[in-house]
């Protein structure tokens, strides 16, 4: 009892001292407001679209850009919200339709008050919580993803853009679509260093989608801003403080020159809150949390340069990757060495043998993609040759293959005994060609 106190007093004086505002905020550069359109913002779910970015897209909406939206999933999975929704801890499916029904009406509203309310919006019906299967392993027709909320292999939304078997595939096919459809000059969407799986499963669907679009020569490869909802205790449950800036979390301070701040008027965020109070649903559950978006400004990632080929990881950011270094995920780096890719995972210290390994490993060749996957340092997915080696702080992963992908994209995550420790950003890197879009990460 004595060192759970000891613990607990210790998690949350880390937690406290991880939360202090920046004093650096003004060092931050200032985004202008894009003036070149369209806009397509890309999401998740309803509602990330008004606490990432409702005060631009007001903005946006008072200077006549054009704006359209997708909405991967209707956000039905919140279970606990949809039991107070129906007064009952016995749930069928057609209680979650009917809740992301209604959260597809908050969401019009939502955007209405934004002034957005003329704007195209296209709802994909995919499963909520189901974005990251769907894009690490239910890729297939073949192999479609079941959804026990939703009661099956298919959205049973009458207003789903396509009526989709719930697979990768058709993720990739729906967005490749809208994207042709819309011809956006900017993408705004979610950033992977967010750690709910369906935002960076979307930026990954994104990406991937981006990248079967960049031999298409009527097609031009739009520009991005990032967005983060979730990271840890960032950015808070404090309510609404419109005089206190938003700035990234301590952890992902490091990437300073990529973060910029867009500042809020007044009357945008009278807009912005007025958008937020629209999400009934989540109020009732998660008030504090939603308002705590509602600062001075907005806070948007912007892409990495081309050939980026290792990143840094936020090191001791919580508890447990403090006191367990050695899963504690520090730089990743990811190389073609003519027969085969090799990817390097450094930790905060020595990796012990405790400390297990998960990986995902995603490759694009033009003719489509190929998944490999590493459960606790488990290679038999890969291919034949394949090895991981640890060594001190590193853990070694060589994958051999007969040619390079135009571009890979990794996550791993750590377990230290039968705890997980740590989860990286949904890294990715362009092999060959300069016509490969590229990722912030």
């Amino acid at each position: 009892m004595i060192l759970l106190a000891s613990l607990t007093v210790l998690a949350v004086v880390l937690g406290l001292t991880l939360r202090q505002p920046s004093a650096e905020g003004n060092d931050y550069p200032r985004l202008d407001l894009p003036t070149r359109g369209p806009v397509l913002v890309v999401l998740a779910h309803p509602d990330d679209e008004t606490v990432g970015a409702g005060g631009l897209l007001a903005e946006l909406a008072r200077a006549g850009v054009p704006c359209s939206f997708v909405f991967l999933t209707n956000g039905e999975a919140f279970q606990w919200s949809v039991e107070q929704e129906n007064e009952s801890l016995l749930l069928v499916p057609a209680a979650y339709v009917a809740y992301g029904v209604k959260r597809q009406e908050e969401v019009r509203r939502a955007l209405a008050d934004l002034g957005q309310e003329e704007a195209p919006v296209y709802f994909l019906g995919y499963p909520d919580r189901g974005l990251k299967p769907l894009f690490l392993q239910h890729r297939s027709l073949s192999d479609p993803y079941l959804s026990d909320l939703l009661g099956g292999t298919t959205s049973p939304y009458p207003n789903a853009y396509s009526q989709p078997v719930f697979a990768g595939e058709n993720v990739l096919a729906d967005l490749q679509r809208i994207l042709r459809i819309t011809r956006p000059a900017l993408v705004i969407t979610h950033s992977s260093f967010d750690t709910h799986p369906d935002h960076w499963a979307t930026e990954g669907f994104l990406l991937e989608s981006l990248a079967r679009l960049a031999d298409e020569p009527d097609f031009q490869q739009p520009q991005r801003l990032e967005f983060l909802v979730h990271r840890g205790n960032w950015p808070g449950q404090v309510g609404k403080e419109t005089q206190a800036g938003l700035f990234p979390p301590y952890p992902l301070r490091y990437l300073k020159e990529n973060w910029t701040l867009f500042p809020l008027s007044t009357e945008t965020q009278v807009r912005k809150e007025r958008a937020i109070r629209d999400y009934a649903t989540q109020l009732t559950v998660m008030n504090d949390y939603l308002f705590s978006f509602l600062r001075a400004n907005e806070l948007y990632l912007r892409p990495f340069p081309e050939g980026t080929r290792s990143w840094e990881e936020p090191v001791r950011d919580t508890l447990w990757r403090t006191l367990f270094g050695g899963a504690d995920f520090q730089g990743v780096s990811m190389d073609w060495q003519e027969s085969g890719l090799r990817i390097c995972l450094t930790t905060a210290s020595g990796s012990p043998e405790s400390v297990s390994l998960n990986l995902d490993l995603l490759l694009l060749y033009p003719e489509g993609s190929t998944v490999y996957a590493v459960r606790s340092g488990d290679l038999t997915s890969c291919p034949t040759g394949s090895s991981l080696v640890r060594d001190g702080n590193r853990f070694l992963l060589w994958i051999p293959l007969d040619r390079s992908p135009d571009w890979a994209l990794v996550d791993a995550s750590s377990r230290y005994a039968a705890t997980n420790i740590d989860q990286t950003a949904l890294w990715r890197i362009g092999l060959i060609g300069s016509q490969i879009p590229t990722s912030p990460h």
